[in-house]
């Protein structure tokens, strides 16, 4: 059973994990300098300017890695195939097999081309959310941000092409953080940026498990690095502040900004429209499989076993616009220095669903196969993955 992500895709969420949290970091800080500042003497003029450099450049940032993953994994899929240009010809100016395979792998074609290839030629999973995020990074490269005549707003109300039924979890359903200046500049700040970069991690990774088991790409199991960092002698109380705090800003006076502008996502007629359960489930189901990924190997710290390797992937056939059949898996392999270094003992969990019925299927090599359903999780299927990680011969000397 093949799982995890190609090397296009693992560089590409890499980055994106980089950019997301580097940015929060940063907000962090001017909130905590915020909350020090006389209420007469806030930075808004600095808040204002940071959250528009970092907004604007998260967005181009999340643009620019999708178009180099479209066009990386369309020259591995050219590698792997070259009779699968037949597939995507019709999509790219020049007509050379060769020399297009050639121009994907050294970035040197045309990235719309690309896009267009995956998503019109190929079929894989795509939304406007990536179209919208593309156009907005060339309004604010070749335009400074300037869009006398709507274009990103266009963009989001056209009816063209399939969006996101299933967003990230992490984004509110229905609602796009576009604003424009009474002047029709787009304006940027952090929030927008998130948004681009979760919906741009979202969508390589949907597309990425699909063309790897489509076109049996080589791929490897892959997990985000920890970002970690030293606050020094700041008092533990200011640390890291929550998202949603307040900073003050020139950009919230009143009259600077149009309102959030709730979207209706259309669903084009070729695309089964999901159903609330099915929307109830997905981030229910992405929520189980990082919360026990977690405490699973914090367990597994807690204990001492010895934990040498672990990640998780989609196993099987992963077919685009539903999350139907979509196992969210983990494993954890565990070795003991007093043994036999080639022998090993896993402890695995898959998030599962039924009829859109959210479960969880834990096991392991000296435990049996056990599903929790939605009113056991989390606390009886925590109990089980524990007592699975204790079965292992490193946790049993514990």
């Amino acid at each position: 059973m093949s799982k995890g992500h190609s090397i296009h895709a693992q560089r590409a969420l890499e980055s994106l994990h980089q950019a997301y949290f580097t940015n929060y970091f940063i907000r962090s800080d001017a909130a905590r300098v915020d909350a020090s500042c006389p209420l007469d003497q806030p930075n808004k003029h600095y808040n204002a300017t940071m959250e528009s450099y970092l907004g604007s450049l998260q967005v181009c940032h999340a643009a620019d890695t999708l178009n180099s993953y479209c066009q990386s994994i369309l020259g591995e899929i050219l590698t792997a195939d070259l009779s699968h240009w037949e597939l995507i010809k019709m999509h790219f100016t020049s007509k050379n097999a060769q020399k297009q395979h050639r121009g994907l792998i050294d970035h040197g074609g045309q990235a719309s081309e690309a896009r267009e290839a995956l998503r019109d030629g190929i079929g894989t999973c795509w939304g406007c959310e990536s179209n919208v995020i593309v156009k907005w990074r060339n309004k604010f490269v070749h335009q400074g941000g300037y869009d006398p005549d709507h274009e990103v707003e266009n963009e989001i109300h056209s009816k063209e092409g399939g969006w996101t039924p299933l967003p990230p979890a992490e984004i509110p359903s229905g609602v796009i953080p576009i604003r424009y200046s009474v002047d029709h500049w787009l304006e940027a700040d952090i929030a927008l940026g998130s948004w681009a970069t979760l919906h741009v991690r979202s969508h390589i990774d949907s597309m990425d498990q699909h063309l790897c088991s489509r076109f049996n790409l080589p791929r490897n199991l892959w997990r985000s690095r920890s970002i970690k960092r030293q606050y020094g002698s700041v008092n533990p109380s200011q640390h890291a502040v929550p998202r949603s705090t307040h900073l003050s800003s020139e950009s919230q006076q009143e009259g600077k900004r149009l309102q959030e502008m709730p979207v209706e996502i259309p669903i084009p007629r070729n695309m089964p429209k999901p159903t609330a359960k099915e929307i109830e489930c997905a981030p229910f189901m992405r929520e189980t499989h990082t919360s026990f990924a977690q405490m699973g190997m914090e367990y597994a710290k807690q204990i001492n076993a010895h934990l040498v390797n672990s990640g998780g992937g989609m196993p099987g056939v992963v077919l685009p616009h539903t999350i139907r059949g979509h196992d969210l898996e983990w494993e954890m392999e565990f070795k003991s220095s007093e043994r036999d270094e080639e022998k090993s003992e896993m402890v695995c969990f898959r998030v599962r669903e039924s009829d859109f019925e959210p479960f969880i299927t834990i096991w392991g090599t000296s435990s049996m196969m056990k599903d929790f359903q939605k009113d056991d999780i989390p606390e009886k299927a925590k109990q089980y993955l524990e007592e699975c990680i204790d079965k292992t011969f490193t946790g049993s000397r514990h």
